[in-house]
C-alpha cells in the first residue's frame, strides 16, 4: 500500500516522502521504497536496552537488534548518512548511559538519532513513571549532540516543524 500511495504522489508532486516504519520482513523493500521516491525513512529503536524494550514495547521490543542494524545499514546505503535515515530515541525509560550508547550506536551506523521526552500519562500502564529532570535532559541533548557531531551527523529531526516533538538544541550559527 505505501508503494502505491507514493507511486501516486510522485505523479502529482515531488515533494519529500518521509516513511516512518517497523524494520521491513525483507530488505529488498527498502530498494523498492526508495525506487518509489521516498526521501526519508525513520525505523525508531526507541528503547536501546533490549530487556527493556522488550518490556515497554512488549511486541517491537522483540525486534533484535542485529535485524535494526541490517535495516539501518541498507537504508544508509540507498539514503546515504546525512540525516535521511533516522530512528527515535525515547529519553525517560533507560538510563542515561544506556541511552547514550544507543545514540552512539546509531550515529556509528550513520543514522541520526531522535530524542523524545517520555511524557507518562494518567491512566496509561506508565502513569507511575516519572520524566527526567531538565537537568539529565539538557545533559543527554548535548552529550547526544557530541556524538553526532563525531560521526559528521546532526542530533534530528531534519524538518524544523518536527523539533516540536522532540528534544533538540539550536544553538546560534556564529558570524
Amino acid at each position: 500500500k505505501i508503494l502505491e500511495i507514493t507511486k501516486y504522489i510522485r505523479t502529482k508532486c515531488n515533494k519529500p516522502i518521509y516513511l516512518m516504519m517497523t524494520p521491513p520482513d525483507n530488505l529488498d523493500t527498502l530498494r523498492m521504497l526508495y525506487d518509489a521516491g521516498i526521501t526519508e525513512v525513520a525505523f525508531n529503536l526507541e528503547v536501546f536496552n533490549r530487556t527493556l524494550a522488550k518490556k515497554y514495547m512488549p511486541g517491537k521490543g522483540y525486534i533484535p537488534l542485529d535485524y535494526y542494524e541490517a535495516t539501518f545499514c541498507e537504508a544508509v546505503r540507498l539514503w546515504g548518512n546525512k540525516g535521511a535515515v533516522s530512528s527515535m530515541m525515547i529519553v525517560g525509560l533507560e538510563s542515561e548511559e544506556s541511552l547514550l550508547r544507543g545514540v552512539e550506536y546509531l550515529s556509528s551506523l550513520g543514522v541520526a538519532p531522535i530524542l523524545s521526552l517520555l511524557k507518562p500519562i494518567a491512566g496509561t500502564p506508565l502513569h507511575y513513571l516519572l520524566p527526567p529532570s531538565d537537568k539529565t535532559i539538557l545533559y543527554i541533548a548535548h552529550q547526544a549532540q557530541i556524538i553526532c557531531q563525531h560521526y559528521n551527523l546532526e542530533l534530528g529531526p531534519s524538518c524544523h516543524y518536527c523539533e516540536d516533538n522532540s528534544i533538540k538544541i539550536t544553538y546560534p550559527t556564529q558570524q
